[in-house]
Order: C-alpha cells, then structure tokens, then sequence
C-alpha cells in the first residue's frame, strides 16, 4: 500500500543523500508500525537486517478472517502474519510484548516465525501498557535490532506471497503464479558442493580432504510454475 511505498522511498532516498551502509538497515515500529515492520520487513526480507515489532497491533485468521466479505479476503491475506511466517527464515525477528498491552505474553507469532526455521523472540515486559516508551525508552532495543548485516546469500529461501506484486527474495524470483491471489510458496535451498574445513587441533597433521560433491540446487514450491 501507500505506507508501504513510503517506507521504501525514505529508506532509497536517505540511501542517496547519505553515506548509509546498504548492509545494515533494520526496521522497527510500535503498534500499528510494529504490524507495519513485521509486513513490509517479511515482503521485503532481504532489504533488512532484522525486524522489531514493539507490542505489534497485528492479527491472524483465527481473530477474525471470517468476519470479511469474500471480496476482501485475497486483500487481508497479503498481510496476514501466518502467511508472511516462511519470509523470515533469513531475519531475526524481536518481539517485544507489552504485559498489559496487546500482545502480552503470546508467542504465537514467535512460534510461527521459529516454526519455518527462522529465528525469532518473544520479551514481554511485566505490567507495561501499549506504549510504555514513557517508562522504557524504545532506543533500548537498537543494540539487538542492529547486530547483524542483512544476510544477502543464504543458503535457504523461504518466500510466501499470493500475488507478484511481492516476487522476490534473495537470489529467487517467481515470474508466474498458477492462480493469482491464492497461497503461493517457493523453497529453494543450494548446496555449493564445498565441505566446512574440519578443525584440527595445533600440532596435529592435516586432515585429508573432504570428498568433492557437485553444486546442488533443490526447488519446491506450491502455485507456482517452476
């Protein structure tokens, strides 16, 4: 959407007027800016380095899907966190729960992320309201948003999106879907063939070497012609 598009063109024109490591930028965001982090950060994974959701006002089918009209189903799946979970396998996600806020002590959108391989946490802070950057200056959490560059090669890419207006991530692209605005989902892992150097202790010989393998490349995907 609109705020989507925002985000994006602040972040390319902040890229051009200053000296900005492409490698190190990270998106955080409180309420609706936690849900709008979490979106725009798993539609676009490989444009950042980690998400911060802070008490997030974000929702998932069982809160409410069937209340919508047919019409507006294709519209809310884009931005429903389950569908997006696959999309952080290559960035951490923080959660940061306010305990007398929205979001409390759940870890349901933690397991998700945690539950296709990426890497995500849950910290709720006992008795905080919604926004409790009054008691507890958000700035806090840019030490643990900021450790890690933007991972640009891994080895494993989990992409989910129901339409190409969201196609790519990493090295992958879809260029056509089966059927548009239904779930679609690419996993593709390469294997370069190298081995990891075994370790040797100091003063032992050297190990042989690991026998050589082909590149490998494995691609599995749902509604998407591959």
């Amino acid at each position: 959407g609109i705020g989507e598009e925002d985000v994006l063109q602040v972040i390319d024109e902040v890229e051009r007027r200053f000296s900005v490591d492409p490698d190190r930028v990270f998106i955080m965001g409180h309420s609706m800016g936690g849900a709008g982090a979490f979106t725009v950060g798993l539609h676009y994974p490989d444009r950042f380095g980690s998400i911060t959701p802070i008490d997030p006002a974000m929702w998932s089918p069982e809160d409410g899907e069937s209340a919508l009209p047919e019409w507006a189903l294709p519209q809310a799946a884009v931005v429903q966190p389950p569908k997006l979970f696959a999309n952080a396998r290559n960035i951490p996600v923080f959660f940061k729960n306010a305990g007398a806020g929205i979001q409390r002590t759940s870890t349901k959108f933690s397991d998700g992320v945690v539950g296709e391989g990426g890497f995500a946490t849950m910290e709720s802070f006992p008795g905080m309201p919604h926004h409790f950057a009054p008691q507890m200056s958000y700035s806090m959490f840019t030490g643990e948003a900021t450790l890690l560059p933007i991972n640009r090669h891994p080895a494993e890419v989990k992409f989910s999106t129901t339409t190409l207006r969201y196609d790519r991530a990493y090295w992958v692209t879809i260029d056509r879907l089966t059927h548009h605005n239904r779930d679609s989902k690419v996993t593709a892992t390469y294997d370069d063939g190298k081995s990891p150097t075994p370790f040797r202790r100091p003063g032992a010989p050297p190990a042989p070497p690991p026998p050589a393998r082909p590149p490998s490349l494995t691609i599995t995907t749902a509604n998407i012609n591959a």
